[in-house]
């Protein structure tokens, strides 16, 4: 029975743990985006920023609603509504006039 037990607790410390590092790729990724956002002009700064503030607020409102599939599925879809509309405002003629390499450009266009 205590082995029973002990296989039950390390399973569900497991999956703990690896959700703990989804959540924590997650917040750094969206961190990501949002400092890269300041490789992009001045113009199209504001409604980017809006985009990736209301993205987060989405993913958090899915993540605080899990209980309700519901909820959460509404929550999520919008979430990618507007990640679809963060892919589409990226364009090439935001980006700043500034020397990057090869490497830097492909790193900023990954933003998403």
């Amino acid at each position: 029975m205590g082995l029973l037990l002990a296989f039950t607790f390390s399973g569900s410390v497991t999956r703990y743990t690896e959700w703990l590092d989804l959540v924590n790729q997650e917040a750094l990724a969206i961190d990501t985006v949002y400092l890269r956002l300041e490789l992009l002009s001045d113009a199209a700064l504001p409604p980017l920023k809006a985009l990736v503030r209301e993205f987060t607020d989405e993913r958090i409102a899915a993540h605080r609603t899990q209980g309700d599939s519901h909820e959460s599925l509404r929550h999520l879809e919008k979430a990618n509504e507007l990640h679809k509309a963060l892919l589409i405002g990226r364009g090439a003629g935001s980006i700043k006039s500034v020397r990057l390499s090869g490497y830097q450009l492909c790193i900023m266009l990954k933003i998403v």
